[in-house]
């Protein structure tokens, strides 16, 4: 009889990927942080170019932090203008999937 020999795989799941997983969620968040700030710093600027970057920030932080995400869903408790222009912004049609994601995940009534 054959003995049938196999080879085991190697796995980087565990200290590697919890290694590469940290070092991607924060150079995530610094991304969406720079952003955020950039876009609200060009966004007196007549071109609506500032908005879309800010909101392309704001949407890269609510996906990688929950911490976030509750805080943009309290502030649109809050200021109900804020919460019926997204909602707005969110139902247009040809608005971004990733602005409809952040509209979605930040909704007030979960």
């Amino acid at each position: 009889m054959r003995k049938i020999v196999t080879m085991k795989k190697i796995s980087f799941k565990g200290i590697f990927g919890s290694i590469i997983h940290f070092i991607c969620t924060h150079t995530m968040l610094t991304l969406g942080w720079f952003l955020l700030i950039f876009g609200l710093i060009t966004a007196p600027i007549p071109l609506p170019i500032g908005q879309f970057i800010a909101l392309i920030g704001l949407s890269i932080l609510v996906s990688h932090s929950p911490k976030i995400q509750r805080g943009v869903q309290k502030l649109r408790r809050k200021v109900t203008l804020l919460n019926k222009g997204m909602t707005y912004l969110a139902s247009m049609r040809y608005c971004p999937l990733f602005i409809q994601d952040v509209v979605r995940k930040t909704s007030p009534d979960l």
